[in-house]
């Protein structure tokens, strides 16, 4: 299979040298996914697979050219979250997962036109928490999602029993676009919006603000995130 390192995509976020770009066929990559998905911390919230693979940086660098091939098709586009300069993507500093889980074409209702749907969903390893990379993250997704990847509508779906990220979509204010689809076991919560509600929330706006100021102002280094 070819390696599709030729393929990238960078998605930037309101908080300086923070942003999400898709995964390359590297030692670096693959260790540092291996490192968050071995931690327990990072992945209590997921639902359990039976015979799941040992997660090694081998096994990513066997996934990630599979992942570049299915975001060149515009099916995903997994990303990580990473600290680190323009220059030098290679040496950055991974601290999370997240992007486009699945995009997807439904009919409308009146089955006369299409709908395009992106799954998003955002994990940050467990020593960058409480940082607010995690909230940057999420909101450049969606962003990302209506602007970049013209979707019509974005979901995410977790347990009902993951407080961080339903905390997250909380402060964004779109937990009024969400709605319990399952009461078994954990429980499951969907949260579903347009591109006209995403555009009326107000910490959207809030955020794009806050880029925008940061643009044109002197970026701090990774070293000076690192500290706080």
């Amino acid at each position: 299979m070819a390696s599709n390192r030729s393929f990238s995509v960078k998605i930037p976020t309101a908080i300086p040298n923070l942003y999400l770009r898709t995964p390359q066929p590297t030692d670096h990559d693959a260790k540092a996914l291996s490192e968050m998905f071995g931690h327990k911390f990072n992945i209590r919230f997921e639902p359990e697979r039976p015979g799941s693979k040992e997660p090694t940086p081998d096994l990513y660098m066997e996934r990630i050219p599979a992942w570049l091939e299915m975001a060149e098709k515009g099916q995903n586009c997994f990303c990580l979250i990473a600290l680190g300069s323009e220059e030098a993507s290679e040496e950055d500093e991974i601290i999370g997962f997240g992007g486009l889980n699945e995009l997807i074409t439904k009919p409308t209702s009146d089955g006369e036109g299409k709908m395009k749907f992106a799954n998003i969903g955002v994990m940050l390893h467990e020593p960058y928490t409480g940082k607010g990379y995690a909230m940057a993250a999420l909101h450049a997704t969606i962003e990302a999602c209506f602007e970049r990847f013209g979707v019509d509508v974005v979901e995410a779906d977790t347990f009902a029993i993951n407080e961080p990220f339903r905390g997250l979509m909380k402060k964004l204010k779109l937990e009024q676009y969400s709605k319990v689809v399952s009461e078994e076991g954990p429980g499951e919560v969907l949260y579903s919006f347009n591109k006209s509600q995403w555009n009326g929330c107000p910490m959207r706006n809030c955020l794009l603000v806050k880029a925008f100021q940061r643009s044109i102002s002197k970026k701090p280094s990774k070293s000076e995130h690192s500290k706080k």
